[in-house]
């Protein structure tokens, strides 16, 4: 843009000698400023990294919101869990570990005369 704007603000005078020199070394420099060399950045790729930055803080920004709520959906079922759910399940494992031992007992006192 500054090469641009440079052409077009320089003027010479026609009775000048050196003004077509002037101005076709201007031409010749501003002609390789704005020539696009390999390994060099241009507008298009700069604008093409940007979308593509765009689309993947989107797409992060979803995912982010998703396991935002779900996370949360998770804290909701651990904090209103029922008392009375919790209780009888509570109630169940006693009663699964009260039948082990008895079992365990059993089988402690369990001899071949007895067994025959």
């Amino acid at each position: 843009m500054e090469s641009v704007a440079l052409f077009a603000a320089v003027t010479t005078s026609p009775t000048d000698p050196n003004g077509a020199g002037q101005i076709s070394a201007l031409n010749s420099r501003v002609a390789q400023n704005l020539t696009v060399t390999p390994g060099q950045q241009n507008i298009q790729d700069i604008q093409s990294d940007l979308a593509n930055a765009q689309t993947v803080m989107k797409d992060a920004t979803a995912r982010q919101k998703l396991t935002q709520a779900t996370m949360q959906n998770l804290v909701d079922q651990a904090e209103n869990v029922s008392t009375d759910e919790v209780a009888s399940q509570l109630l169940a494992l006693q009663t699964d570990l009260q039948a082990s031992y008895q079992t365990t007992a059993m089988l402690s006192q369990l001899s071949l005369v007895k067994f025959l």
